[in-house]
């Protein structure tokens, strides 16, 4: 008993030594507050790379302690610090450096809070090892979810067994596989387990059954399947499995397996789908929680059955569930609020996307931290914070910690001491615009000042770091080597620094919005609403990362503009891509000095720099050449300098006007000046005057007839005129050129002449290029195509058939090249000419081609079938009509057609274009044709592509589709060009495609969802890929009602996560379908799924109605 209290008395009097001087560094702060003041603070902050291309932040908070009392000051200081991890859990190394009036001396730590699970951060919460109590206890209370749990843990086993079950069957299974692949093995496991698909079945056949095979000895796989893989065999599912059971009963050593583990797998599969599908759903639906939560209490139900040690439910679930733990936690909050704003901290993280405090609830971090995942993102673009229905994103990782700092400082009476605190903080990079990366955590570092009192804070970065702070900074300056200090403050109400580096060097990560693709217009809103001078030049470059061609350069010269301390890093980004090198370095030198383009290299070389890939010296030689002194530059650098500022779209409409002049004034420069107008591409109808002026176009005419002789230089000149006459594409010249070329017989000045017309369409021009019909007939044949590829595409009134049809009776020579365009306006008397043409034996091949095109084109298979074949044709003749065949299907009546075409072009030889004969072999389904596709397989390169004919031959009862190929191309052309980025495509050619798929809305939509971009949307709504894209949903509502019931079919039986994805597509599809949607929510007889996923989305669509106003 004495040793006892012996040992009691010598603790409390060791532990007095301890506690007595901390009651007096924390008592010390209110008893001398009013005669210490701490003045003349400041911050300073350098982001710096290490040997190791790491980057490293030194932080330095300096301050001067003044002490006006008459008595001298020895107690010792404690203030805050926002130190890095280190600070709690490295206690072997000094994590920073303190100088008092600049000697080093000891200090001590302690965290502001009580300290966090290392490596985790995690809180330590009031009795939170009996949540896992109370929550049974809730789960006891009700009998159906009480029926589930129990259920799903009686359910569950070790999958130890499956394991050593499934490894033994892959190995047995192989010595009964005659090609041993992974995809055979797998069929087979599937098999045995009792959940083969259909295309599983379509693996293994080949090597149950024989005739499903055509053997190869000599090949790796010995032998080639008869079987595509495809769900056309559907109907032969039921047939195959029992025979493919068959086979697995005939071997011993497989079939004692078989039920073994069918066992072993149905138990282990049937606890995990009570788990996410009918006990996720109860939760859901009948306790009120959220996808997110719901996902958190079966999560807890299966870890706390797998894993014999208890395991805590989540904060937020049991916040949600137990009113009394919210409000423990709630005050726990305040209280843990108050203490560390006691020191300057704050509990929040800078948005990387616009600079502002996102405050955190519980931890430091975010797991979910993407464009459209962050707060002040939704905030701004006016959207519902959904967040925990998006994949994971980047995690945010809040690098710094709360630390109480301790040492001594003595102040004698009415002194001041200089005290400086030091230390290092490794960062992680935030992503830059071109990357790739995709990181997975993203360091944020912090600062604090031991007073709350205005204090100027500077954070230096070197040349390739563009840091995001908060508080925004007020100024940048750039300094010699490169780098960049920003300058911003402390002040009471903005008590803590918060920033991110982002790594702009070509190698580093990058500035990235997300995986997902993001809308240019939400950019464009987030960058109107945000001021912060670190974050806006970023985002302004990921907005030209997706622009194209001159709005990419304006929004560069804009960036410049009004950020030049950002330019060197723009310059670095840009430069990164191929497209700049010396030689383009010295080739703008040279031009600033002397903007003469004269030789092909010197407009091959302004090209590179003019792509896209250069804009970044494009910018740099523009904004050179505007600066230029135009008094000291002749005329041959006047004109190179106004042609590449118009190109660059400086003042070009002004800039051409001078040009011009120019040219007409320099009548010894017109070979240049031609040059110069036919490299631009602009509106340079302005121009066609002085070009026509430069050349007679009867001049080989006149010279033909010995009334003149023309000097080399006529000629010279003559040729580029023609060459910069081809060049012009505006509507405003058609009248002129059309002029031209009525007014010539010289067939290149008609040429050139049509080649700039081909390339316009010119509806109100229609009746005189009618007028030119003949003279282009007669005095150029070789330009008709492109005359009446012109003519017909400008005829919007449907008035060309009489001119076409006068043109072949009058010029028949020409009928070959008139006929496929008459096609496009009667096509059923074209082909009756056209099979009349091909039976014709004195036909000439011009009109023989030009028939056989007709009949590809209109001609269905039941009139090719009519024809008699003719041997001796080129093969590309007949071999389009056996194409046509195989495209648009045929029955046995055109065996006889393919099978000759076969016999003279396949059979015997070494032909390369058997795949036409192979799939109109295999449209019409004619079994005369398997043993000229047996030959194929064991001949030709085509193997898989014929055997897997002959099975579809074979097997006569898969499910068939009649496919108009023609018809779908056309589909599929209109649907990408409806689809496609609008940085690419006009506005006049997407509302095009729009009115021609509207035509048949009912098929258009089904093919949108069978094919392309779209698929995305109902097959795999996880990726969430266009749940943004308002662009692609203000499309379908031109559709009507037809997408939304396409989506809601397919929310039936669906899980709940699904039901949210889908949820979500129908929100934003309100309000046009509302009536639907409603209909869909309250219809009794629906699949409750679709009724509850309707629900969901008229509750998402009023929530954003809500946040909206």
């Amino acid at each position: 008993m004495r040793t006892n209290t012996l040992r009691f008395f010598l603790s409390l009097i060791i532990s007095c030594f301890f506690l007595v001087p901390l009651a007096f560094i924390f008592a010390f702060q209110d008893k001398e507050e009013s005669a210490v003041r701490i003045e003349q603070g400041a911050i300073d902050i350098e982001v710096q790379f290490t040997q190791q291309q790491y980057l490293n932040t030194s932080f330095r908070v300096a301050y001067t302690l003044h002490n006006p009392s008459d008595k001298p000051d020895r107690f010792t200081r404690t203030f805050p610090v926002s130190a890095p991890l280190s600070a709690l859990y490295n206690t072997k190394k000094p994590w920073c450096r303190i100088l008092v009036d600049g000697k080093p001396v000891k200090y001590e730590t302690q965290p502001v809070l009580k300290a966090a699970t290392p490596f985790t951060g995690y809180r330590q919460f009031k009795n939170q090892d009996e949540w896992g109590d109370r929550l049974e206890a809730l789960i006891q209370q009700d009998a159906e979810l009480l029926g589930l749990v129990t259920k799903y843990r009686q359910l569950i086993r070790d999958p130890e067994n499956l394991r050593e079950i499934s490894t033994t069957f892959e190995s047995r299974v192989k010595n009964h596989l005659i090609y041993k692949s992974a995809d055979n093995v797998s069929a087979a496991y599937h098999l045995a387990r009792g959940d083969a698909s259909l295309l599983d079945l379509i693996e293994l056949m080949p090597e149950i059954d024989p005739k499903f095979r055509i053997d190869l000895p000599d090949t790796q796989r010995k032998y080639v399947s008869i079987l595509a893989q495809s769900y056309s065999f559907a109907p032969y599912d039921k047939e195959w499995r029992a025979q493919a059971d068959q086979w697995l009963a005939s071997k011993p050593d497989l079939a004692e397996l078989v039920p073994k583990l069918r066992q072993a797998w149905d138990m282990q599969r049937e606890p995990e789908e009570l788990l996410n599908g009918p006990l996720l759903k109860y939760v859901h639906d009948h306790m009120g929680l959220s996808l997110q939560l719901s996902k958190q209490f079966v999560g807890y139900i299966q870890a706390d059955s797998y894993h014999p040690q208890p395991h805590l439910p989540s904060v937020s679930l049991m916040r949600t569930l137990f009113p009394d733990i919210d409000q423990e936690i709630k005050t726990e909050d305040i209280e843990r609020s108050k203490k560390l704003a006691q020191w300057g901290f704050n509990e929040s993280l800078v948005s990387p996307y616009t600079g502002k405090l996102i405050k955190y609830d519980t931890e430091p971090r975010r797991e979910s931290n993407d464009f459209y995942s962050d707060p002040t993102v939704l905030d701004a673009i006016g959207r519902p914070q959904q967040a925990e229905f998006l994949s994971r994103r980047y995690r945010l990782n809040h690098n710094c910690q709360p630390v109480l700092i301790s040492f001594a400082a003595p102040l004698q009476a009415k002194s001041h001491s200089k005290i400086v605190v030091e230390y290092d903080c490794h960062t992680d990079s935030f992503p830059n615009p071109w990357s790739s990366i995709q990181p997975n955590d993203i360091t944020e570092l912090s600062a604090v000042f031991p007073a709350l009192q205005t204090v100027p804070v500077t954070v230096t970065c070197p040349a390739t770091v563009q840091p995001i702070i908060a508080p925004a900074p007020q100024s940048v300056t750039k300094l010699e080597n490169g780098g960049c200090r920003f300058e911003t403050r402390l002040t009471n109400k903005a008590t803590m620094l918060h920033f991110i580096a982002v790594n702009l060097s070509p190698n580093g990560n990058g500035y990235s919005l997300g995986n997902n693709p993001v809308d240019l217009a939400d950019i464009e809103t987030v960058l109107e609403k945000t001021i912060n001078i670190t974050v806006r030049p970023l985002l302004m470059t990921k907005l030209f990362s997706r622009l194209r061609e001159k709005q990419a350069y304006q929004l560069v010269v804009k960036i410049q503009q009004e950020y030049p301390d950002f330019q060197s890093k723009l310059s670095r980004l840009l430069n990164s891509k191929p497209g700049r090198d010396a030689e383009t370095d010295e080739w703008i030198e040279a031009k600033v000095k002397s903007p003469k383009i004269i030789s092909d290299s010197d407009f091959e070389r302004f090209r590179i720099i003019y792509n896209y890939r250069g804009i970044e010296a494009r910018l740099e030689l523009i904004k050179r050449l505007d600066q230029l002194d135009v008094a000291k530059l002749d005329v041959q650098e006047q004109m190179g300098r106004l042609f590449m500022l118009c190109t660059a779209g400086v003042d070009s409409k002004q800039n051409f006007a001078t040009l011009l002049k120019l040219a007409e004034s320099n009548p010894k420069r017109v070979n240049e000046s031609l040059r110069f107008i036919r490299e631009l591409q602009m509106d340079k109808s302005a121009a066609l005057p002085f070009v026509l002026n430069q050349f007679d176009p009867d001049l080989p005419k006149k010279m033909r007839a010995k009334k003149l002789t023309a000097p080399a230089e006529v000629w010279q000149r003559r040729n580029q005129a023609l060459r910069t006459l081809g060049s012009f594409r505006s509507p405003q010249t058609a009248t002129r050129i059309i002029a031209l070329i009525q007014s010539t017989d010289d067939s290149l000045s008609i040429q050139e002449a049509m080649e700039a017309l081909s390339q316009m369409t010119l509806p109100k021009h229609f009746e005189e290029l009618a007028r030119i019909s003949d003279h282009i007939a007669e005095s150029s044949a070789s330009d008709l195509i492109r005359y009446l590829e012109l003519l017909v595409r400008s005829d919007d009134q449907k008035k060309a058939p009489p001119v076409l049809n006068r043109l072949r009776k009058q010029y028949p020579e020409l009928a070959a090249r008139i006929t496929p365009f008459l096609a496009h306006y009667q096509p059923s008397e074209e082909l009756a000419r056209a099979q009349t043409v091909y039976q014709n034996t004195k036909a000439q091949e011009e009109d023989l081609q030009a028939a056989i095109n007709v009949l590809f084109k209109y001609a269905e298979p039941t009139d090719i079938v009519k024809l008699a074949y003719r041997k001796g044709l080129p093969q590309r003749m007949n071999q389009r009509l056996v194409r046509a065949i195989a495209e648009k299907g045929g029955d046995e009546s055109a065996y006889p057609f393919v099978e000759a075409y076969y016999l003279e072009f396949i059979q015997g030889q070494k032909a390369d274009n058997d795949l036409t004969c192979v799939s109109a072999f295999e449209e019409i389904g004619d079994q005369r044709a398997i043993p000229y596709l047996r030959e194929i397989v064991k001949k030709s390169e085509r193997k898989e592509d014929a055997a897997h004919a002959i099975g579809n031959i074979i097997f006569d009862k898969r499910i068939k589709k009649k496919i108009d190929y023609h018809k779908l191309e056309k589909l599929d052309e209109n649907i990408r060009t409806l689809f496609r980025d609008p940085a690419y495509i006009t506005e006049k050619e997407r509302t095009q495609a729009l009115d021609v798929l509207l035509k048949d809305p009912g098929e258009s939509i089904e093919r949108m969802f069978q094919r392309g971009d779209l698929q995305s949307i109902i097959d795999s709504p996880d990726s969430q890929r266009y749940m943004m894209d308002r662009r692609v949903f203000s499309i379908l509502n031109r559709f009507g009602d037809l997408p939304t019931l396409l989506i809601l079919e397919k929310s039936d039986g669906c899980s709940l996560e699904k039901r949210y994805k889908i949820a979500e597509i129908l929100a934003v599809l309100l309000p046009e379908s509302r009536p639907l949607i409603e209909a869909a929510a309250l219809d009794k007889t629906a699949d409750i799924d679709r009724r509850a996923t309707a629900r969901l989305a008229l509750k998402m669509y009023q929530d954003r109605l809500k946040l909206a106003h």
